[in-house]
């Protein structure tokens, strides 16, 4: 395995998307793009030590948090719920 691999999943692992459009029942599986956790901590590094901006910020992380829950309530309550507002 490269260094390249490491972070790539299986395909037995990609997600599952199930919607619907035009009452059409959509069912597909979604490859995950590939990212790394090492570009992510050597911006934290340059963040911290040059001040330079980051690219992925801590607002950003905590919209992610309210979309997903969102969703697992939009799963267990079986309807659509509206985000009022992502920071």
């Amino acid at each position: 395995m490269s260094k390249l691999d490491w972070y790539r999943e299986p395909e037995s692992e990609y997600g599952l998307l199930h919607t619907e459009k035009d009452t059409k029942v959509i069912r597909e599986k979604v490859k995950s793009s590939q990212g790394s956790y090492l570009g992510y901590y050597d911006a934290v590094y340059k963040s911290i030590v040059s001040n330079q901006p980051i690219a992925v910020t801590a607002e950003d992380g905590i919209n992610v948090m309210k979309i997903i829950e969102a969703a697992i309530k939009s799963s267990n309550e079986q309807k659509v719920i509206t985000l009022l507002e992502v920071s």
